[in-house]
């Protein structure tokens, strides 16, 4: 998976959020109930959202 800045993803512990920067080796996201984090851009739970699963 290789989101851009606006992709949608869903984070099995922090919910659905949107991609706002990119950085190295991790993604900025902000998520709805959680503000904003960074995580490892490998990490496995970690889902793009498809329009059509919403």
């Amino acid at each position: 998976m290789q989101p851009g800045i606006g992709t949608r993803l869903q984070h099995t512990k922090y919910g659905p959020g949107v991609v706002v920067d990119i950085r190295a080796a991790s993604w900025v996201i902000s998520f709805i109930h959680h503000g904003i984090v960074e995580v490892a851009d490998n990490d496995p739970e970690l889902d793009e959202i498809i329009p059509e699963q919403v």
